[in-house]
């Protein structure tokens, strides 16, 4: 099952739940997860990003379901598909460190 996911993130050139319905207004939400025990027996430490999407249907729009996802039974099951680098590398960020000329 993980490597049909995988097949249709890369065929859809996104990734994202394929549970998600086409043709409805759809929002984000992006945050950082930072998690830094500062007890002495914590192990480690987490940081990652945490994504949500909501969807927002309308009485007279629901949206329309994707199409479903094909489970190839004959693939390998022993190794999951490697997404491409591009769904897991994130370039950093700079903010420019002059002031923004906001228009008024």
């Amino acid at each position: 099952m993980g490597n049909s996911i995988c097949d249709r993130f890369q065929n859809d050139d996104v990734v994202c739940p394929a549970k998600l319905r086409c043709n409805i207004f759809t929002t984000g939400a992006v945050d950082n997860i930072d998690h830094n025990p500062s007890s002495t027996t914590a192990k480690g430490s987490l940081h990652g990003t945490a994504i949500s999407l909501f969807q927002h249907p309308e009485v007279d729009n629901l949206g329309t379901d994707r199409e479903g996802i094909f489970i190839n039974e004959n693939l390998k099951r022993d190794n999951i598909k490697q997404l491409p680098e591009r769904y897991s590398i994130v370039t950093p960020v700079i903010l420019p460190k002059e002031p923004a000329a906001v228009p008024l």
